[in-house]
C-alpha cells in the first residue's frame, strides 16, 4: 500500500526588513526569564536582609537598656549606703581620736595618759585610712545619670561607663573587706600593744587594747557595704557592647542559578 506525501508550501521569499517567523531557538525562554527571576530574587532578598536587621538592632538596643537600668539601679542603691558607712567610721575614729587624745594631755596618771595616747594614735590612723581610701560607689550614680543616653549609640557608650563604674565600685569594696585590709588592721594593734610592753612596761593595758582594737577593725569590715560586689557577680557577663556599624540595608544574593 503506497503512501501519499503531501508537499510542503515554498517559504516566502522575506524582503529587506520584513519579519522572518519561525521556531524560537532551544532555551531561549529560560534565558529571557533569568534576568527576571535573578532580579526578584536579589528585590526580595534585600528586604527580608534590611528587616531582619532592623529587628536584630532593635533586640539588641533593648537588652542595652534593661542591663544599663539594672546596674543603675544597684549604683543608686549602694550610694547612700557607701556615704552613710563612710561617715560614720570617719566620726567614730575622729571622736575617739579627739577625747582619747584630750584625755591625754589632761590626765596626770602618766599610765593613763600613755593608753590613752596610743589609742589616739591608732585612731588617728583608722580615720585616715577611711578618708584617704577609694571609695567609688558614693559617687558612680551621680557620674552616671550625667552621661546622654538619647541614642542607641549613645546608650551603648553609657552602658560601657556603667559597666566599669560597677567593677571600679566592686573592686573598692573587695579591697575593703579583704585580708589585706585584715592584716594591715592587726598590724596596728600588734604595733600599740608592743609599744606599750616594750617602750612603757604596761601588760595589762597593752593585752587590753589588742582585743579592743581587733574588734573595732572587724566591726569596720563588717558593716562596709558590699552590694557593688553580689551584683557585679549575680549580673555575670553582660551584653557585648560594640561600637555602632554604619547603619544601612545589607544586600544578600540569594538567586537560583
Amino acid at each position: 500500500m503506497s503512501r501519499r506525501y503531501r508537499r510542503a508550501p515554498p517559504l516566502a521569499t522575506a524582503g529587506p526588513g520584513a519579519a522572518v517567523e519561525g521556531p524560537a531557538p532551544p532555551g531561549y525562554g529560560s534565558r529571557v526569564q533569568r534576568p527576571r527571576r535573578l532580579a526578584l530574587a536579589l528585590l526580595v532578598a534585600w528586604g527580608v536582609s534590611g528587616v531582619a536587621g532592623a529587628a536584630r538592632a532593635e533586640a539588641s538596643d533593648r537588652a542595652v537598656v534593661e542591663r544599663l537600668a539594672r546596674i543603675e539601679r544597684v549604683l543608686a542603691a549602694e550610694a547612700p549606703a557607701a556615704r552613710a558607712w563612710r561617715t560614720s567610721w570617719l566620726v567614730t575614729y575622729g571622736g575617739l581620736t579627739a577625747v582619747q587624745g584630750a584625755g591625754a594631755l589632761v590626765l596626770e596618771d602618766r599610765g593613763r595618759s600613755i593608753d590613752l595616747a596610743v589609742g589616739a594614735a591608732k585612731s588617728a590612723l583608722g580615720f585616715g585610712a577611711v578618708l584617704l581610701r577609694p571609695w567609688s560607689p558614693v559617687t558612680a550614680v551621680a557620674r552616671l545619670r550625667a552621661l546622654p543616653e538619647g541614642t542607641p549609640a549613645e546608650r551603648r557608650a553609657k552602658l560601657r561607663e556603667a559597666e566599669r563604674l560597677l567593677d571600679e565600685a566592686a573592686a573598692d569594696e573587695e579591697r575593703g573587706v579583704g585580708w589585706l585590709a585584715r592584716i594591715a588592721g592587726n598590724v596596728v594593734n600588734l604595733a600599740g600593744m608592743t609599744y606599750l610592753f616594750i617602750a612603757h612596761q604596761r601588760y595589762a593595758s597593752g593585752w587590753l587594747s589588742l582585743p579592743t582594737g581587733l574588734a573595732v577593725g572587724e566591726l569596720q569590715l563588717r558593716t562596709q557595704p558590699v552590694g557593688a560586689m553580689r551584683a557585679q557577680r549575680s549580673l555575670g557577663v553582660g551584653v557585648v557592647v560594640q561600637p555602632a556599624a554604619s547603619q544601612g540595608w545589607t544586600v544578600g544574593l540569594v538567586a537560583p542559578w
